[in-house]
């Protein structure tokens, strides 16, 4: 009573009357209720006369017992009434209600928002058992061996469990409170699911940071990377049977039976050695893949408490734009191998560009390396804010092979790239690029994507299904994939020969189309599957690697500009695919011509912000950090995506050689070789002598022009096919040998010489010398 007083009291309201009431009827209902209980305990009759009764009450009253004579004035007609049990009950309700009114409790608010509170931690617990369970059932399918060290999340449930705020004010906090402790046990449980497993991505642990104003909390998802730590040590470990592993190995068995499991056999069908016919249409072949225990485990590194550090760089990171006038929110985090992207949304009114504009800043304040803002994320409503991880991890090529975006690739040429930011792998298709530039400083991890993008093609395609054409002037770097069946002829490394295997793609371009017209298909996937109705060999993709462009454009810039972008134009419904790396992008490197027929763009770190310029057309590949670190900017997209590439070592790539290594030499590497050798390279006619400059098809072309009796360039073009320039010389070495006159204008040039007298030039021995005498 002296509680409830002293609130009426308090509470400021104007109408004194309505307090005085609300305070006797409150009064009345605690003596109706003490009167009641003296009368069912026998102290007061209820059916005497009302004036004993009263006297009996107030008697009562005086030695401070029941409710006095006036309770007993009321209490006695609601007994007769409504018994002593119906009246306590009533007194009770009218006090509940009284009570209710006075502090003002809101009873339906409250109870809809225990309703509220009991659905949502449903929703919670059965969204993350649901997690809990897929993440379980897809890490035991991945990895069947056990792990040493993982993660626990049973620390982060409990803590998510503390942390959240407790909305319930009203008389039902209690319920919510004995419900949380049940939401506890039943997430411990859930989290003993995963005790020996590592922690899940893409898990939402509803950490919030408390604004200075402290009004709101802004609600951060972390995603933390897959902790991947294998135990390293059985070498009789088995073999995941995946799609590209036609049975179960061992490392020993694969140490002990090299030499017998690497012979590859080709059926190769007789084709011309004319320039017009293809001579890779390769049937059915017995190629064995290499086993995926050849490649490494590489296990995530241990970053201690990770949480805690995102949330204080979180805001940290929101304290620094605020100092700058910027107000905005940390949304989610995203936790790569090698970066920390926060994603955070500005508040209305503020411009993209000027938190573009405060990299330095933040760089400065978060103690960072180097950042890069990406303003603003593609299909999001947030700044992307990309800083490197104090532990960055290694992303090995084994944990992108042995990922469903690559194991679920139809393609032949899937390319296992890496991690994105969020540690999702990611897979390319190289037929959808259809041609790609990688370009990146030395030690930018180049050399390291390709070996990566070669490894993936031997894990997804067999021989039959794809070439490699290799050309590699630094010698070093391809030339240990010599002897792989993939390998159309041996890599090239002589950059006066490599212009003209670039060349002899062009006519195998050419002979493809003209093969594409005869069955009226239009691209490579029409042509075998018409080949494979028939039972006829299928004719492989082919993808041409080039490792360092700017050896080539050094000895033969025009030549080597033209196959490339001829090559580019037209080779993707051929089935040809252009890989082109260089570490020195500049503009006399990747020139003009070759950028604009080269849609895929990766860029490694460079050293300046016009070498980004010259690879992607935009700044951004100068603040990379190397080491695999690249800008992904395939054909179709708005900006280029950061990925981590995967790493393959040098030991790796020699070990997949060594288990599908064939000495064999079949009939289209030597015929290849061979055209490659008669092809027309400029480069290889340099000399001070005249007489050495004569074209290999000079005498064919002689006869047919003294056949026909007719002599021009296009007509030279169309009997062998070769360029308008080799078609111009020819003629005019005609010219100096006397065969054919000189140029005329518009007139057509004259055949001087008949078919008797070539024949008896032809077979003089000495009628070479003898005119050089002269």
């Amino acid at each position: 009573m002296l509680v409830f007083t002293i609130f009426m009291i308090a509470e400021n309201e104007k109408k004194v009357t309505s307090k005085v009431f609300v305070f006797f009827l409150f009064f009345l209902m605690i003596n109706i209720v003490l009167a009641t209980y003296q009368i069912s305990n026998g102290n007061i009759n209820p059916t005497d006369k009302m004036s004993d009764i009263l006297s009996k009450g107030y008697e009562l009253g005086t030695r401070d017992i029941g409710g006095g004579a006036f309770g007993t004035l009321f209490a006695v007609p609601a007994v007769r009434a409504i018994g002593a049990i119906g009246t306590s009950i009533l007194c009770f309700g009218i006090m509940l209600i009284i009570i209710i009114i006075a502090f003002k409790i809101n009873v339906v608010g409250d109870v809809i928002e225990f309703k509220e509170n009991l659905s949502e931690h449903r929703a919670r617990n059965k969204e993350l058992a649901m997690q809990n369970e897929k993440k379980t059932q897809k890490l035991i399918k991945e990895q069947k061996v056990k792990e040493d060290s993982a993660r626990q999340i049973t620390s982060v449930s409990n803590e998510e469990v503390n942390n959240r705020p407790k909305k319930s004010k009203g008389i039902f906090s209690v319920f919510t409170k004995y419900y949380d402790d049940n939401d506890v046990a039943g997430i411990k449980k859930e989290s003993a699911i995963m005790k020996n497993i590592a922690t899940s991505t893409d898990v939402d642990y509803g950490d919030s940071l408390v604004q200075d104003d402290g009004d709101f909390e802004d609600e951060i998802n972390i995603n933390l990377p897959l902790s991947k730590n294998s135990d390293g040590g059985s070498e009789q470990l088995e073999i995941p049977n995946m799609k590209t592993n036609t049975g179960r190995k061992t490392i020993n068995k694969f140490d002990n039976n090299v030499e017998k499991n690497n012979k590859v056999s080709e059926e190769v069908s007789p084709e011309s050695l004319g320039l017009n016919d293809s001579t890779l249409n390769v049937a059915e072949d017995h190629y064995e893949f290499p086993p995926i225990n050849i490649l490494a485990d590489i296990g995530e590194n241990e970053d201690g408490d990770i949480r805690k550090r995102i949330l204080a760089t979180s805001e940290k990171l929101r304290k620094t734009l605020q100092s700058f006038g910027v107000s905005a929110k940390v949304e989610n985090v995203s936790v790569g191998p090698v970066i920390t992207r926060f994603e955070i949304a500005p508040a209305e009114g503020v411009r993209v560009s000027k938190i573009s504009n405060l990299a330095d800043d933040i760089a400065l304040s978060l103690e960072a390396e180097s950042i890069r803002i990406e303003a603003p994320i593609p299909g999001k409503h947030t700044v992307g804010i990309e800083i490197p991880r104090k532990n960055k991890s290694v992303v090995g090529l084994k944990d992108i092979i042995e990922s469903d975006e690559f194991e679920n690739a139809k393609s032949k040429l899937a390319f296992a790239l890496g991690k994105d930011v969020a540690g999702d792998a990611v897979v390319t298709d190289i037929a959808k690029m259809p041609h790609v530039l990688i370009a990146g400083s030395t030690g930018s991890g180049k050399s390291v994507c390709i070996n990566t993008l070669i490894t993936s093609i031997i894990y997804k395609a067999k021989p039959s299904e794809v070439k490699l054409l290799m050309i590699d002037p630094k010698v070093v770097e391809l030339s240990v994939y010599n002897g792989i069946p993939h390998l159309l002829i041996p890599v090239v490394t002589d950059p006066k020969k490599a212009a003209g295997a670039l060349a002899w793609a062009v006519q195998e371009m050419v002979s493809r189309y003209s093969k594409f017209a005869e069955k009226k298909v239009r691209d490579i996937k029409g042509y075998n599957q018409q080949a494979e109705e028939r039972g006829e060999p299928t004719m492989p993709q082919m993808v041409i690697i080039i490792d360092e462009l700017a050896d080539l454009m050094m000895v033969a810039a025009k030549e080597v500009e033209d196959a490339i972008c001829r090559l580019a134009q037209m080779a993707r419904a051929a089935g040809m695919h252009l890989v082109i790396a260089t570490q020195r992008p500049s503009v006399d490197v990747i020139t003009g011509i070759i950028k604009a027929n080269i849609p895929s763009r990766i860029a490694f770190a460079v050293s300046s912000q016009v070498d980004s310029r010259t690879i992607l057309d935009s700044a951004g590949a100068e603040k990379l950090l190397g080491k695999g670190d690249m800008l992904f900017f395939p054909i179709g997209a708005s900006k280029p995506t950061r990925v981590q590439g995967a790493f393959v070592s040098d030991s790796e790539v020699e070990n997949i050689v060594k288990y599908i290594k064939t000495d064999e030499i079949n009939e289209n590497t030597t015929s290849i070789l061979e055209k490659i050798d008669n092809i027309d390279n400029p480069v290889n006619n340099v000399s001070d002598d005249e007489d050495d400059d004569n074209d290999p098809l000079l005498e064919e072309a002689i006869e047919e022009v003294i056949r026909n009796q007719t002599a021009s360039t296009s007509f030279i073009q169309r009997k062998f096919k070769v360029g308008y320039a080799r078609a111009g010389r020819i003629i005019d070495q005609m010219e100096q040998r006397g065969i054919v006159s000189g140029f005329q204008g518009s007139k057509p040039r004259d055949v001087l010489m008949s078919k008797e007298r070539w024949n008896e030039l032809k077979n003089a021995p000495s009628v070479e010398n003898s005119a050089s005498d002269e």
